[in-house]
């Protein structure tokens, strides 16, 4: 399973779900900062889209600090996240703030799902041929993420499950 190291303690334990803390005010930064594609473009991120893998895996999902948010901007990042995993329950908190009984004995889990966001994930890796690298001297493996300084900029990977 993707989320068990240990085939000894998947014995003893349930996994319950999967709960992801987003902070607000910096969340839309945050996915730009760890695409993939910006990593290698300028961007200050390793990599890996990291903020969309724990929003996509995601049963439950904490959006803190709206209170330092406008409305609209509010709006923006609860779409984003929406646009990232549409099926997880969401909160929105200050001082993360929330009911404890929401997030814990939750049974929410569902290792098929994870399974299928995994998947989700290694398809939207884009190809040395879809992002538009015809350098005939390049030996870069973009199936690793990594980009040529002539590769295309493209957009962060959607995942669709």
């Amino acid at each position: 399973s993707v989320f068990w190291l240990d085939d000894a303690l998947e014995s003893r334990l349930r996994l319950d779900g999967v709960v992801t803390l987003i902070d607000a005010k910096n969340i839309l930064h945050q996915l730009q900062s760890t695409s993939s594609t910006s990593s290698k473009h300028g961007g200050d991120g390793d990599g890996g889209d990291e903020a969309a893998r724990q929003i996509a895996y995601a049963d439950r999902i904490i959006v803190n600090k709206i209170d330092l948010l406008e409305s609209d901007s509010i709006q923006s990042v609860i779409d984003k996240i929406k646009d990232i995993n549409p099926t997880a329950s969401m909160r929105q908190t200050t001082f993360s703030n929330i009911d404890i009984d929401w997030v814990l004995d939750a049974n929410c889990f569902d290792a098929e799902r994870a399974k299928d966001v995994d998947v989700a994930f290694q398809q939207s890796v884009p190809s040395k041929a879809t992002i538009g690298c015809f350098n005939p001297k390049c030996t870069i493996d973009h199936t690793a993420l990594e980009f040529c300084g002539l590769c295309a900029d493209s957009p962060s990977p959607s995942v669709t499950l």
